[in-house]
């Protein structure tokens, strides 16, 4: 509760503070107009650090990553490194005075340059940045670093986000099987597997691993069909012995023989909450973890039963996307039909995604569908429960810029991220 007060050796009028920072248990770094300073509190001393050739006017100090001291002033930017300093670029260089230096997270050092917008320090190189959207001629007044690692840039011409473009492909050249790739999931370990063409990939550490083939007797693996379980275990489908699993460097057969329950070929698996593992085929699914392993069978139509997705919803009711017949939901052993009004195409389903309210985003061949599952239960039967739930439709009439949405993703903001054929 108590204010203390420490008088500033001004050299004018306008010579005033501009930032405080901590440098040590009773020492603080000042930056006034005329330079940058040492408080020590017990004393009540100032010492001035430099720059060295001032009385050009500072603005702004950073200390960054590796303990360096930096400071915009109007002959540049100067650097101090064990007690020494050094013009690092010159105001002349850049045609104005630097007054905000700001580094991110990545170590990248960003300048704001009177008038003249944003720069990047490459070396000892300042590089103005170039994006379509930049004003010519702007004033920086702040910077900020948030946690997805944008960059937003406040000016006198309004609140600008500068996005990172962190984009790495990893090809055949980095060692993956193959460049056409089908399938992505990700391991308790932190490994990611990649489902391709020719094989099946683990990239751990941005090192690409190709996976050996199984046994003879365990058949060809169905690479586009696989599931990292909570054991981090690696699941797939061998053509001729059925479910197989990878772990200990070697592949093993996984207790579902090929051709079990005359289904067809696998389509997808996928691993719900109690651990269990669920594989979807063209004529039903089965439940793997229940003893013995349960089969699960519904036609009504050509496709009907071609399973291209499995989910896990709030209430622990599986649905089932199927290719042409909509949604099947499995709820107290039975099984109840959800399909659209429009057309085929649109109850070919490729993705679900549950948001918080418990509403579903089915992406499909013809559209993104909002679907609304019923609430409750009656004693209807499925055809008219059906009824009780909604659908509505997103196009590219309403701006979609494709209609086949085959991934949805949510983001930290409530934000769906959708892929298609066109991006």
């Amino acid at each position: 509760g108590r204010l203390s007060a420490w008088e500033f050796p001004a050299t004018g009028p306008n010579d005033v503070l501009h930032q405080i920072q901590e440098a040590s248990v009773s020492n603080l770094l000042v930056l006034a107009s005329s330079g940058l300073y040492r408080l020590d509190l017990p004393l009540g001393s100032w010492i001035r650090l430099g720059p060295p050739d001032e009385p050009a006017w500072c603005y702004s100090m950073l200390n960054d990553s590796n303990d360096s001291l930096w400071v915009c002033s109007g002959s540049g930017l100067w650097r101090m490194v064990d007690g020494r300093w050094r013009l690092v670029v010159s105001s002349k260089a850049i045609g104005e005075p630097p007054e905000i230096a700001y580094q991110t997270r990545d170590g990248q050092l960003w300048l704001a340059v009177r008038g003249r917008g944003l720069h990047r320090l490459q070396g000892e190189q300042v590089v103005p940045l170039k994006e379509l959207s930049w004003p010519a001629v702007t004033d920086v007044t702040d910077l900020l670093e948030d946690h997805e690692g944008s960059l937003w840039v406040g000016t006198t011409e309004g609140l600008f986000r500068l996005q990172p473009r962190h984009l790495r492909v990893i090809s055949r050249g980095d060692g993956l099987s193959s460049d056409n790739t089908v399938t992505v999931t990700e391991g308790r370990q932190g490994t990611v597997w990649v489902g391709t063409a020719a094989g099946i990939s683990g990239i751990r550490e941005g090192q690409a691993t190709n996976l050996p083939p199984p046994d003879p007797a365990l058949g060809q693996v169905y690479s586009t069909v696989i599931c990292a379980d909570r054991q981090d275990h690696l699941w797939s489908w061998g053509s001729a012995g059925g479910l197989i699993a990878f772990g200990g460097g070697s592949w093993r057969g996984g207790g579902i023989p090929a051709g079990a329950g005359g289904l067809g070929s696998p389509r997808v698996l996928y691993e719900d909450l109690q651990a269990r593992l669920w594989i979807g085929f063209e004529r039903g699914a089965i439940c793997v973890g229940q003893e013995p392993p349960r089969v699960y069978t519904w036609t009504n139509g050509p496709f009907d039963g071609d399973v291209r997705v499995i989910h896990e919803d709030h209430r622990g009711d599986m649905w089932f996307g199927t290719y042409g017949g909509g949604l099947k939901r499995l709820h107290d052993g039975r099984i109840a039909s959800f399909v659209t009004t429009n057309g085929p195409h649109n109850n070919r389903a490729w993705w679900i995604h549950e948001d918080a309210d418990g509403v579903f985003w089915v992406g499909s061949q013809n559209g993104l569908n909002r679907f609304e599952p019923p609430r409750e239960e009656t004693t209807h039967p499925p055809a008219l429960r059906a009824r009780n739930s909604r659908f509505f439709t997103f196009t590219t009439q309403h701006g979609l810029r494709d209609n086949v949405v085959n991934n949805i993703q949510e983001d930290d903001f409530g934000c769906l991220w959708l892929s298609g054929l066109s991006g």
